[in-house]
């Protein structure tokens, strides 16, 4: 039996992508990563660092309304603008690409992210999402590590170890890792799904193996 995996990329990646990559004017909008994101860009008062952030929040707000085709170029120029110079354009970019299922390409576009902003947990969970995609899960399980030790309380880099666990069918592992999800976001967008996961593991683990 395959363990169940817990659908996240389409509604926490999403919410992050869209939190995090709002302009750092409104600081009741901006994410965990726009501090560190903000002394990447040009001097803000700089017309490309304008620029740049405006674009990145057309690209956002694409995103929102699910209008990936409009969001792309978004990015891409918000990506020019700053020349390569501002991280979550490359993350936006990366989760569309991600969504689109050019997964190589989206690994490609979040790695250059994270060769801007290394200190990024929102990067490395992405990357960890793209990585698990590609089942690549050493890969995929160092990322998410990476992600906690920049922010140990990041609930949903415990899932993208769950499901890493799961597929390595290592059940124990990944109970641990939704257990945790859930101690951390008991009401998250994805705790029913979770909880659902949980339940079918353990009615995997309560099967007596084959050579019983």
């Amino acid at each position: 039996n395959s363990a169940p995996r817990v659908r996240r990329a389409s509604r926490t990646a999403s919410a992050r992508v869209c939190r995090a990559g709002e302009p750092a004017s409104n600081p009741a909008l901006a994410g965990p990563a726009s501090a560190a994101s903000a002394a990447i860009l040009p001097a803000p008062g700089s017309h490309a660092g304008s620029c740049s952030r405006r674009y990145s929040a057309i690209g956002v707000a694409e995103t929102r309304q699910g209008r990936l085709e409009e969001a792309l170029p978004a990015f891409q120029k918000s990506i020019d603008l700053s020349g390569g110079r501002y991280a979550w354009a490359e993350f936006g970019m990366g989760y569309l690409l991600y969504l689109e299922g050019k997964t190589e390409e989206a690994v490609t576009a979040l790695r250059r992210g994270l060769d801007v902003d290394g200190n990024s947990s929102d990067g490395y969970f992405m990357l960890g999402l793209a990585l698990l995609k590609l089942n690549r899960l050493d890969e995929a399980e160092k990322c998410a590590r990476e992600a906690l030790l920049r922010n140990p309380n990041f609930a949903e880099a415990y899932l993208v170890l769950s499901d890493t666990y799961g597929r390595r069918r290592e059940y124990h592992a990944q109970l641990q890792g939704l257990d945790t999800y859930l101690r951390l976001e008991p009401n998250g967008v994805e705790s029913a799904h979770v909880r659902e996961a949980r339940e079918a593991i353990l009615r995997i683990m309560a099967k007596p193996s084959p050579e019983n």
